[in-house]
């Protein structure tokens, strides 16, 4: 979730922010600035280190310099994540240019146990930071089906009594 965008309601879905705190995004937000990095949102009033160890792998920060803060890998993975990058001697801007089309054949040749145990990382977790980083800054909504509208209703002149 988009944290420079997100409102408090939305937020508040988020693991480790109450509606408080929410609240409390928001108006940091609004009287500092959009958020330029996700270790960032540690400032905000009532966001302890607990909170932010449950919601920060939820929030996005486009435009981050930091590339992995648009992704949903969590900041404690982000060695992982490097490290991860520089074994398949990947970059930075290859994640951001979405130039990572094979990693997870390489990942598969080289073995994904033998990888994570490397990384010191399990498995699922592996996979999960490969998934990020094939896809930064995507939203999971774009996956799921889209909704079926009705096409017989496309003006007030097309309803009729009881619809």
């Amino acid at each position: 979730m988009p944290i420079n965008t997100a409102s408090y309601s939305l937020l508040s879905y988020v693991a480790g922010i109450n509606i408080g705190i929410a609240k409390n995004i928001v108006k940091y937000r609004d009287e500092e600035g959009e958020f330029t990095k996700r270790s960032q949102i540690l400032k905000v009033p009532k966001l302890g280190d607990k909170a932010y160890q449950q919601c920060a792998g939820f929030l996005r920060v486009p435009g981050s310099k930091e590339i992995l803060d648009n992704t949903g890998v969590h900041p404690e993975s982000y060695a992982s994540a490097k490290a991860l990058l520089a074994k398949f001697d990947y970059t930075m801007d290859d994640v951001a240019n979405s130039n990572l089309k094979d990693l997870r054949q390489k990942c598969a040749k080289y073995g994904t146990k033998k990888l994570a145990e490397e990384l010191g990382i399990g498995e699922p977790t592996l996979m999960d930071i490969i998934g990020e980083l094939e896809k930064p800054g995507r939203d999971i909504r774009d996956s799921l089906p889209l909704p079926i509208l009705r096409a017989d209703v496309l003006g007030m002149e097309d309803l009729k009594p009881g619809m």
